[in-house]
């Protein structure tokens, strides 16, 4: 998910650039979550040197905010250039943290690829842009998501729900918000527990590795405060015990749905 700073130059260019960056990396058809966070990482910075490119050219400096968000495997590899922010919800109500703001695509020095094992109550993501969140707040967000997906199930419906509210709420700029369906048999169940709606208690947790090997990984933890911010900890865990069985495959062809509202002008 893109979005521009001074003109839609930057974005465009990322938009263009970013997905055949990351298909011409190494390691991107590597059945190794790493190498394929490490060559989206690569494909970022080559991305900036494209919008570098155009810098030198028009003279003009347009910058972008940058979300990216990939599944794969029982995996969710993600990163993040700016002000725009990655949430996902869990089926027992925990909300968790993906990304964390930074510099946008344009000023990062070194952009930060996360890794993440999937559960089968991960029910969906919900990435937005910074002006999203500027009027959203994270548990509103998440549980606006669940109620429209509960109700319509349908994830077009509820990214337009969600960029209509930040719209109703003060935004004043383009807004983008995007869901990733990431298991429609929870996030379609009205049994499923909500999410809590005072924020305590909400983080996101630790997974063991799928290979139930005894791999050393790092997981951002993120507790919800009562203001509704997500403040990040870091967690280093140990998977180990059994092999974890292969829930992930019905859920390859995952639905992604992206809506994007003109704010009004003042």
């Amino acid at each position: 998910l893109y979005s521009g700073y001074s003109g839609p130059t930057a974005c465009d260019i990322a938009h263009k650039k970013l997905r055949s960056n990351l298909k011409a990396s190494k390691g991107y058809d590597s059945d190794q979550c790493w190498n394929l966070a490490e060559s989206l990482e690569k494909a970022m910075l080559r991305t900036q040197g494209d919008i570098y490119e155009k810098w030198t050219d028009t003279g003009i400096r347009h910058g972008v905010h940058s979300t990216v968000v990939l599944v794969r495997d029982g995996h969710i590899v993600c990163s993040n250039a700016g002000g725009g922010s990655a949430v996902i919800c869990r089926a027992d109500g925990y909300i968790g943290m993906l990304t964390e703001a930074s510099d946008r695509l344009d000023m990062i020095e070194k952009p930060s690829a996360r890794v993440f094992g999937l559960d089968w109550e991960d029910e969906f993501i919900v990435i937005g842009c910074p002006e999203f969140w500027k009027f959203m707040q994270v548990n509103r967000s998440v549980n606006m998501a669940k109620a429209a997906l509960c109700k319509y199930r349908d994830v077009k419906y509820a990214s337009q729900k969600l960029a209509s509210a930040a719209l109703a709420s003060g935004a004043k700029k383009d807004v983008s918000v995007m869901i990733i369906l990431l298991n429609s048999n929870c996030a379609f169940s009205k049994s499923t527990a909500n999410p809590n709606q005072d924020g305590t208690n909400s983080n996101l947790r630790p997974k063991l590795s799928l290979k139930g090997s005894d791999e050393m990984s790092i997981s951002d933890v993120s507790i919800v405060s009562d203001s509704g911010e997500l403040v990040p900890q870091k967690s280093l865990f140990r998977g180990s015990g059994p092999k974890a069985p292969n829930v992930f495959e019905a859920r390859r062809a995952h639905t992604t749905h992206f809506a994007s509202m003109r704010g009004p002008f003042m």
